[in-house]
């Protein structure tokens, strides 16, 4: 939400979507260092979340190693957030 500007999305917006996710029931945890809090793995296995989605910001470009990151539909932050403008 930091890096996009006011003009282009407001904060107002992306405040009422995140609160329409937690209400469907999405969990949302910040500074949440996957790998060394708790794994992929544990968090679908163990913990039971059908899903996990990894937010790393909008740094360079970094790819992490995991299973299916260059997978169709895919695509690295930037060149997604420059593709809709």
């Amino acid at each position: 939400m930091y890096g996009i500007p006011e003009f282009r999305l407001p904060k107002q917006i992306v405040d009422a979507e995140v609160r329409f996710l937690e209400k469907l029931g999405v969990q949302i945890q910040c500074d949440f260092v996957v790998g060394m809090t708790r794994t992929v793995d544990e968090l679908m296995n163990e913990d039971g979340f059908d899903a996990v989605f990894i937010g790393t910001g909008a740094g360079l470009p970094y790819f992490m190693g995991i299973p299916g990151e260059n997978l169709n539909g895919c695509t690295l932050r930037m060149n997604f957030l420059h593709a809709s403008i």
